[in-house]
């Protein structure tokens, strides 16, 4: 397995540091093969303990490393996910975990917690996840999500792709959220099919297509932020690929919560790490070749066939442009993603101080 390393996007920030006591600055943790890295800052040594949860008291913590000093500590990744506490000697700490969680049936299935807001707060880890399609998890992938506590699973994919790549969830009993056309979600692939289907006509559509995302996408978004609102925080999302229409939910999550919007560009991004964009065209390519069109929905199929691997590439690339377009359009259209919020969806400034209030610390 390569090693992943995420820059900024892996990195969970502690609140504002108070130079009279010893404090975790920021930490990142990084899965290498059989291997967790754990690397961090800070004004003094740090004692680095393991939980199974995020929010495990002293008591359920096992201490790995006492009183590390220089930054770094390397420990075996076991099968599942491991939260990381590293607690100062004044007993100030900070948790931070894998962004990724670990599966064999899914690249793309990453937490949003850790990211630092615009005020020094951070987002909680272990309360929001994003994904790709979910048909290709394993047992041992179910093994892992069972003690995720997903009380909640969106799919924002329409009927077509349901039935073509079905999810047979097993791990406990979420509500399934989802919704068909004529409740107002329209076929993302209507964007392009008259699009010259090269790899800038490829680049204008999609861009086409982000300014019109959120439209299309908001009873979808406003079941994700309701449920948030309401102090659900066990809640998944996702799509195929988990790129455009999990990559706008999650940015307007992560700006509700007050998430700088260059740390939300990057969180985007994080997309084309783990789910190479040239090796998925070559992939879409030859399944189009075969007569099997790839995944998603049927539109989706019937255009794939006939785009060479250039425009794939360009149509599976998480480019900043493709986000900023959609920003774009709802400020254009709403006057700021607040005003999309509370118009489009029906969220006001009571209910995202109550989703804060219940996913920021």
């Amino acid at each position: 397995m390569r090693a992943i390393h995420f820059a900024l996007v892996s990195v969970a920030v502690a609140v504002a540091v108070d130079h009279a006591t010893a404090a975790v600055n920021e930490a990142g943790v990084t899965r290498t093969g059989d291997r967790l890295e754990v690397r961090w800052t800070a004004t003094g040594p740090v004692d680095v303990s393991l939980a199974a949860r995020p929010d495990a008291p002293a008591a359920e913590r096992r201490l790995v490393s006492d009183d590390d000093a220089d930054g770094v500590h390397v420990l075996p990744a076991g099968e599942g996910r491991a939260f990381v506490h590293l607690a100062t000697a004044d007993g100030a700490g900070l948790w931070v975990a894998e962004r990724v969680v670990p599966l064999q049936g899914a690249k793309n299935f990453r937490d949003l917690g850790g990211y630092r807001t615009a005020d020094g707060k951070r987002v909680k880890w272990g309360k929001i996840y994003r994904a790709d399609q979910l048909s290709r998890l394993t047992d041992a992938d179910y093994a892992v999500i069972d003690d995720l506590g997903i009380s909640v699973v969106c799919d924002l994919r329409l009927p077509d792709e349901r039935r073509r790549d079905a999810t047979a969830w097993r791990a406990g009993d979420p509500d399934m959220i989802w919704f068909d056309p004529t409740d107002g979600v329209t076929d993302p692939m209507q964007a392009f099919a008259d699009v010259e289907r090269t790899a800038d006509g490829m680049r204008a559509a999609l861009i086409a297509s982000y300014g019109e995302m959120a439209e299309r996408q908001a009873p979808h978004y406003q079941a994700m932020f309701e449920r948030l609102a309401a102090g659900e925080r066990g809640l998944l999302f996702h799509c195929t690929a988990g790129k455009d229409r999990t990559g706008l939910g999650a940015a307007l999550l992560l700006t509700a919560l007050g998430v700088p919007y260059d740390t939300v560009r990057q969180d985007y991004q994080l997309t084309e790490v783990l789910v190479d964009p040239a090796k998925q065209a070559a992939m879409y390519a030859q399944a189009a070749a075969q007569g099997g069109g790839g995944q998603g929905s049927a539109a989706a199929a019937n255009m794939l066939a006939g785009i060479p691997a250039e425009g794939l590439a360009v149509l599976l690339r998480a480019d900043p442009a493709y986000l900023d377009a959609a920003f774009a359009a709802i400020k254009a259209d709403y006057g700021s993603i607040e005003g999309y919020l509370d118009r489009r969806l029906g969220i006001d400034a009571a209910e995202i101080a109550q989703m804060k209030s219940h996913l920021l610390e």
